[in-house]
């Protein structure tokens, strides 16, 4: 798969929305972290940031300051297409869960103590 079949089933998932499944996986990624009360908040926000970013790509607007929330979603959206498309089996479905988790770990406790 290349980056523009990718992009297609992004666009494609955009159209349609998130299906049950991709629900439940959110919600149980999400619980699986723990995070600090000022990384909550963010946290919880997984979907709507996946969407963003989801949305800013397809339309090719990627310049955003690199300390803002949104240069978060940038990067997190990049390492995500990143670790996508070296997947054996990449697809748009692998790309919002990918993203998914990356973004609860970034937020987490976790991940908090490894830097």
């Amino acid at each position: 798969m290349d980056i523009a079949e990718l992009d297609r089933q992004i666009a494609e998932i955009m159209e349609k929305g998130f299906d049950e499944s991709f629900l439940r996986y959110c919600a149980e990624t999400f619980s699986s972290y723990t995070y600090a009360p000022s990384n909550l908040a963010a946290a919880r926000r997984h979907a709507f940031y996946l969407r963003f970013f989801m949305d800013e790509h397809l339309s090719g607007e990627t310049a955003f300051e690199a300390d803002s929330l949104h240069g978060v979603v940038q990067m997190i959206g990049e390492k995500t297409m990143d670790e996508t498309l070296s997947l054996q089996h990449p697809s748009g479905k692998a790309f919002c869960r990918l993203f998914v988790r990356n973004w609860c770990r970034s937020f987490s406790l976790e991940e908090e103590s490894v830097n």
